[in-house]
């Protein structure tokens, strides 16, 4: 089973995942949990505002193959963000190819049993770590962008974290 917690930066989805892989832990003893978080934070390239075709690329794909290879080895997965995180961030940046890689993420996002969405207005974990974005405006843009993705595609076990 693979679930996600999914919004924009600084909303907590890091510290969901690690409770939630927490409780399936007590709750499942004899079942193996695992946590794919920040895999943004490992790329080489330019990520946030100054990111670029290449680096959300990297991101994407990185994402991706962890998924498929942790699922392989573990009853639960629990995930920080979602292949449509990263797309947001790509439409975000304006990127031409954001069709292209929005097709990839769509096919993609099918595979997680269960999402939660983590919003700006719940949950605010917002700190200068000096990694993440502080612009609260490009926060709300991206968010916006996450939204409108999610209502137009054609997952459906979306939930809101409150």
């Amino acid at each position: 089973m693979k679930i996600a917690y999914s919004g924009t930066f600084g909303t907590g989805k890091t510290y969901s995942t690690y409770m939630k892989a927490m409780e399936l832990k007590r709750q499942y003893p004899e079942k193996e949990v695992a946590t794919l978080v920040n895999v943004e934070r490992e790329c080489p390239l330019p990520i946030n505002k100054d990111t670029n075709f290449e680096a959300q690329m990297w991101i994407l794909s990185r994402k991706i193959q962890e998924e498929i290879h942790l699922s392989r080895i573990y009853d639960y997965l629990v995930c920080d963000c979602t292949v449509m995180d990263v797309i947001a961030y790509v439409y975000a940046a304006g990127l031409p190819e954001f069709v292209q890689m929005y097709k990839l993420a769509s096919a993609w996002v099918d595979s997680y049993d269960e999402i939660y969405i983590k919003n700006t207005s719940r949950n605010n974990w917002l700190q200068n770590d000096g990694c993440r974005e502080t612009d609260k405006s490009y926060r709300s843009q991206v968010e916006n962008i996450l939204t409108d993705l999610y209502d137009n595609s054609s997952y459906k076990s979306v939930f809101t974290c409150l």
